[in-house]
C-alpha cells in the first residue's frame, strides 16, 4: 500500500455460454489491486463459481521481498511480477508503437511464468477504409528457477497471437 492506502482497481468478470455453459457452467470474477505509482499488484482476488460451489483465492503481493502469498504459505516471485489481469491492463496502455517486444513476469495460480513476445504493426482493411492493429505473437513459458529469469528462447509448440487496436 502506499501512504495514503489508495490502489488502483481491475476488475472482470465472464461466465460460461451456450453449449460450454450445458457441460461446464462458471462464473469468474477477477479483481486486481494495483500500487497507482508503478502500477504492480497488491492484492489479486479470484472468485469462481461452478456447479453451486464457490471458490475464492486470493494473493498479496510483496513486490520490495518479492514474495506473495496465499492461504498463509509465501512463495517467491520474480523481481516486478503481474498477475494476469493487471498484465493485459499494461500491454493495453503501453506505446507499442515503439515496442518490438515485450518480456514480463506473470504469477498465475501459485507459479511463476515467462510472458513474451513480439509486436508488430498491421493495417486491417475494413469497409470504410483500414484501421492500423498491433498483433502481439507470444509465448507463456513456466519459469522453475525463482531467483532468476530462464532466458532459454525455446518456444513452445504453439504459436499464440493477439490484436490490439
Amino acid at each position: 500500500n502506499d501512504s495514503d492506502g489508495k490502489l488502483y482497481h481491475l476488475s472482470a468478470k465472464a461466465q460460461a455460454s451456450g453449449l460450454i455453459s450445458k457441460f461446464y457452467p462458471f462464473r469468474i470474477s477477477l479483481d486486481s489491486y494495483l500500487e497507482p505509482y508503478s502500477m504492480l499488484p497488491v492484492v489479486f482476488r479470484q472468485a469462481l463459481e461452478t456447479k453451486g460451489k464457490k471458490t475464492v483465492k486470493e494473493v498479496k503481493y510483496d513486490q520490495q521481498n518479492n514474495e506473495m502469498q496465499i492461504f498463509n504459505k509465501r512463495r517467491s516471485i520474480l523481481p516486478q511480477t503481474y498477475e494476469p489481469l493487471s498484465a493485459v491492463y499494461m500491454l493495453r496502455h503501453a506505446n507499442l508503437e515503439d515496442k518490438p517486444g515485450f518480456d514480463v513476469n506473470i504469477n498465475s495460480n501459485q507459479k511463476n511464468y515467462a510472458f513474451s513476445g513480439d509486436i508488430k504493426r498491421q493495417d486491417i482493411k475494413i469497409s470504410k477504409g483500414k484501421i492500423s492493429v498491433f498483433k502481439l505473437h507470444w509465448n507463456f513459458k513456466l519459469q522453475q528457477n525463482f531467483k532468476k529469469r530462464n532466458t532459454n528462447k525455446r518456444k513452445h509448440n504453439n504459436n499464440h497471437s493477439t490484436y490490439f487496436l
